[in-house]
């Protein structure tokens, strides 16, 4: 699906019968939101942090440039609400590894076994764990890249603290701090 044979965006200003809430994506890396515009296709919104009223009803999705789409969402809000996703990009490249690991390991694994059986020695059991090794992996790598992940809510997220408020709290207590603990060895006893 093309940007530019998208129509138009739907992020315009809101009129006084739509429902709108403020996006703010939070996010390691460039990304963008897009509107669903049709059965299968989907609409430029805005860049991450994005900061734009859009219409709350319509599915939406974020993605970027060597990142997994999220699934389909809705805008969780009242209208008018400031909303904040924050966003767990998943690499396109780690879900294609584990696709290529999944579909090669098996043949490697069945190399081993063949190896094995015409008594190639100990390269044939190196190949068959490795096939069994590379399908394990490969399957975590597509389970966990699948899709980004994505939480909402209308609640700032939490800001980084200030390094004087990282200060330990023994370090800005008035009570003076217990002696270091002693060890002591009775030697005789009357």
């Amino acid at each position: 699906p093309s940007a530019a044979s998208s129509p138009p965006s739907r992020s315009s200003p809101p009129s006084q019968d739509r429902k709108t809430a403020t996006v703010h994506i939070e996010s390691d890396r460039p990304l963008r939101l897009e509107v669903e515009a049709g059965r299968r296709d989907w609409a430029f919104v805005c860049p991450s942090p994005c900061d734009k009223e859009v219409e709350l009803g319509p599915k939406y999705r974020i993605l970027g440039s060597g990142v997994r789409a999220t699934s389909p969402f809705q805008i969780e809000a009242q209208p008018g609400q400031r909303v904040f996703i924050e966003v767990d990009t998943s690499s396109k490249a780690a879900f294609v590894v584990g696709i290529v690991l999944v579909s090669v390991s098996p043949v490697v694994s069945l190399a081993g076994l063949v190896v094995i059986v015409l008594g190639g020695g100990a390269v044939g059991p190196g190949l068959a764990v490795g096939g069994l090794v590379g399908i394990a992996a490969g399957t975590v790598m597509i389970a966990t890249s699948a899709r980004s992940g994505y939480t909402q809510s209308t609640a700032a997220p939490a800001a980084p603290m200030a390094d004087a408020a990282r200060e330990p709290i023994w370090a800005a207590s008035s009570v003076a701090p217990a002696p270091p603990p002693t060890l002591e060895l009775p030697i005789f006893r009357f």
